[in-house]
Protein backbone atom coordinates (compact mmCIF):
# COMPACT_ATOMS: atom_id res chain seq x y z
CA UNK A 1 0.00 0.00 0.00
CA UNK A 2 2.43 3.01 -0.99
CA UNK A 3 -0.48 5.64 -0.03
CA UNK A 4 -0.36 4.51 3.56
CA UNK A 5 3.75 4.17 3.63
CA UNK A 6 3.63 7.77 1.82
CA UNK A 7 1.05 8.80 4.96
CA UNK A 8 3.47 7.06 7.49
CA UNK A 9 6.40 8.54 5.62
CA UNK A 10 5.32 12.33 5.86
CA UNK A 11 4.26 12.04 8.98
CA UNK A 12 7.06 11.01 10.52
CA UNK A 13 9.12 13.89 8.45
CA UNK A 14 6.97 16.19 9.96
CA UNK A 15 7.61 14.87 13.50
CA UNK A 16 11.44 14.89 13.22
CA UNK A 17 10.45 18.59 11.75
CA UNK A 18 8.31 19.58 14.80
CA UNK A 19 10.80 17.94 17.10
CA UNK A 20 14.22 19.70 15.97
CA UNK A 21 11.74 22.84 15.83
CA UNK A 22 10.76 22.72 19.30
CA UNK A 23 14.50 22.31 20.52
CA UNK A 24 15.81 24.67 18.51
CA UNK A 25 13.38 27.09 20.13
CA UNK A 26 13.45 25.77 23.90
CA UNK A 27 18.10 26.57 23.20
CA UNK A 28 16.89 29.73 22.42
CA UNK A 29 14.90 30.49 24.87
Amino acid sequence: MPFFENLILGFSTSVSIYDKASKTASLAG
